[in-house]
């Protein structure tokens, strides 16, 4: 997934972007939607060049206009052209009702119902119905004109955002389009790339309609490979294990040895010279039958920690730790003896969701239902705007933030965050979490910023997942799967 411009905005600032783009070259409103109109054709005929019947489903606002705009375009191209009206074509004002005047100028049929007849002879149908202003909960018609595109066998393009997609947040409004490929204008909506709106966009593509200038500020931005390449230098030659660092992951209560071995693992293939593992004295022997180059140490108590935490440079704590008294002494242990950079998730964040406080050397990496519990709400509301528990998360807990899940957001200040659009269905399985823990516990290792680990972590995590599913698809893919491909990243 490759953009001209990786700046993630939110619906206001896409507003001001337009007003900008309008005053700086003076374009009228229409004269923009037809600019618009014609990066969408440009698109469809690029990537449905064999396509000849097109349906185009209009709405009442400037979507809708889009649409009617591209509706005669491809008609001037050719092509057979059906358009359906979803709303009182007289009630349209604006630049929607020039595009609607010139459409049917150009002596266009324009349906008044959708229909099964329509929506199968078209090769392609254009979703104009719902644009980026679109809040609440999709109503009757609409509900059944988006059922019925959703049911047909025809591949859908949407323009700007498929309908019933919030763009600000990435929610489902009750129901939505799901499209094959989306045609978003100007520059990318944050929430088109999490939440849920990763289901219904299909490919994702920019038209930038030839506006390179960022005139307004983003509020985040996609994570890309080349921002982190100067993290990942070739190695000088006089180099030993120490450069590297040395990562201490705790964890492994009863019935769950393999969560630190995983961790640790994939601290190892991302570059960390030392890897040990603290964990039941049951379990010690287990890490290093996993990979014999991991160091591991039987903890009864939270007193055998002291020794071993003083010669490491990072501490992570969660991987299969439980809530028992045993594991709520070593977090309490840890929180209070280190200032070292520190990585907590899986049970660690639920024991600090009861004893809430806060740090600026750590990293918190919850999923929903552990950022729901860090909030004292549920995952189903955090899945409605991740966007905004990221943020309250980051003000209540400090440090810095990776909200995982479809579109991981990190935050480690209140004015930006960084988004990976990478990843993939097969990595909702156990152990992906405790890769990710290992990942960036060995990069925060080699003397990375906090947030430079989180982001790259999160990076190469997504990433290694889609080189393993590419491989041999996504049902039935590993974490150890994943870990196999991150030394071939990192290098």
């Amino acid at each position: 997934m490759k953009f001209n411009h990786n700046g993630l905005y939110t619906i206001a600032q896409i507003r001001d972007y337009e007003n900008q783009a309008i005053q700086q070259h003076a374009i009228p409103e229409y004269n923009l939607m037809q600019r618009a109109a014609a990066g969408a054709v440009a698109v469809i005929k690029q990537r449905y060049p064999d396509a000849k019947n097109f349906l185009t489903i209009c709405g009442g606002g400037n979507n809708g206009g889009d649409g009617y705009t591209v509706a005669r375009l491809l008609k001037r191209n050719g092509n057979k052209v059906a358009a359906v009206a979803v709303s009182d074509p007289a009630k349209i004002k604006g630049a929607a009702e020039k595009a609607l005047k010139d459409f049917q100028a150009a002596k266009l049929s324009l349906h008044q119902q959708i229909t099964p007849e329509l929506l199968a002879n078209a090769d392609l149908i254009i979703d104009a119905i719902l644009g980026i202003g679109m809040q609440g909960q999709v109503r009757e018609p609409l509900q059944q004109i988006i059922n019925l595109i959703n049911q047909s066998q025809t591949p859908v393009i949407a323009i700007d955002v498929p309908s019933g997609i919030n763009a600000e947040t990435g929610a489902l409004c009750g129901t939505a389009v799901k499209a094959d490929a989306t045609v978003t204008m100007i520059r990318l909506k944050q929430g088109l790339f999490t939440g849920d709106a990763p289901d219904y966009c299909g490919e994702m593509i920019l038209a930038d309609l030839d506006f390179h200038q960022e005139w307004i500020k983003p509020s985040g931005r996609l994570i890309q490979s080349k921002t982190y390449q100067q993290y990942l230098k070739p190695r000088q030659r006089t180099a030993n294990k120490g450069h590297y660092g040395h990562v201490l992951i705790i964890g492994g209560d009863y019935g769950m040895p393999g969560s630190v071995c995983l961790a640790a693992s994939a601290a190892y293939r991302v570059g960390c010279g030392l890897v040990t593992v603290a964990t039941r004295p049951e379990n010690a022997l287990l890490p290093p039958q996993a990979h014999a180059e991991i160091m591991a140490v039987g903890i009864r108590s939270h007193n055998d920690l002291d020794e071993i935490m003083q010669r490491v440079n990072v501490i992570a704590i969660g991987p299969g730790l439980g809530r028992s008294d045993w594991a709520q002494q070593l977090l309490k242990h840890v929180l209070n003896k280190s200032d070292k950079p520190l990585i907590l998730d899986a049970d660690a964040l639920n024991l600090l969701a009861e004893n809430p406080m806060q740090k600026d050397h750590w990293i918190l990496t919850p999923h929903p239902g552990e950022a729901g519990r860090l909030l004292g709400s549920n995952s189903k509301i955090v899945q409605q705007d991740r966007f905004s528990v990221a943020q309250s998360l980051l003000k209540k807990y400090h440090g810095t933030i990776v909200l995982k899940g479809a579109g991981t957001i990190v935050q480690s200040d209140t004015e930006h965050y960084h988004l990976c659009p990478l990843g993939n269905p097969g990595m909702a399985v156990g152990g992906m979490g405790d890769a990710l823990t290992g990942i960036i516990a060995g990069l925060a290792a080699q003397r990375m910023p906090n947030n430079i680990a989180a982001e790259l972590g999160v990076y190469l995590h997504a990433k290694a997942g889609d080189r393993a599913a590419r491989k041999h698809g996504e049902r039935g893919l590993l974490a150890s799967d994943l870990i196999a491909e991150l030394q071939g990243l990192v290098n």
